[in-house]
């Protein structure tokens, strides 16, 4: 699955989950894509429907995104990305190798933006899982050329979610080449 160059007003961002189907969850890519008052990506990852020919999660790219969220206090359910909310250490073993996440712009109006890594987890789920800062996420590995810094958009308010070209964001998002 390839989930390029789309533009997201509002709303829960994008997501890649298990709704009771079949739905294999390898080889997604979610890249240059903008999302304004929007979440980035929420990811329920299963290996339910693992067999002989899927081994899944595999394999999944957040890169090249701006995401732009306005949340005054994150949680283990709603945070700027939410990957495996109330899911297994053994699914969190399985899954964390498999994410990869670079070049993104990220921003919260409202303070820093807030990463939940099966965060009920670290609660009282199981033991593995937080909820994390940009830099506690990069220090996991995740996002380590990423950026936590307004993209400098031209004109929200208008609906002109393009970076004005001096943003360090200018080569992030749908409007990238």
């Amino acid at each position: 699955t390839h989930v390029p160059h789309n533009v997201i007003h509002g709303g829960g961002g994008l997501v890649s989950r298990d709704f009771g189907g079949t739905t294999h969850q390898t080889d997604q890519v979610f890249e240059h894509n903008t999302l304004y008052l929007a979440s980035g990506l929420g990811m329920s990852p299963t290996d339910a429907w693992s067999n002989g020919t899927f081994d899944d999660p595999k394999s999944i790219v957040f890169s090249n995104n701006i995401v732009v969220h306005d949340l005054a206090s994150s949680s283990q359910e709603n945070a700027t990305v939410v990957i495996g909310t109330y899911a297994s250490d053994a699914l969190h073993d399985k899954t964390v190798p498999e994410v990869r996440f670079a070049k993104n712009c990220y921003f919260n109006l409202s303070g820093e933006p807030s990463f939940a890594l099966f965060a009920a987890n670290g609660g009282n789920y199981e033991s593995q899982g937080e909820l994390l800062t940009l830099a506690g996420w990069q220090a996991l590995g995740l996002d380590a050329d990423s950026l936590n810094v307004d993209p400098g958009l031209v004109d929200p308010a208008g609906g002109n979610l393009e970076p004005a070209a001096p943003s360090p964001c200018a080569q992030m998002g749908a409007h990238a080449p």
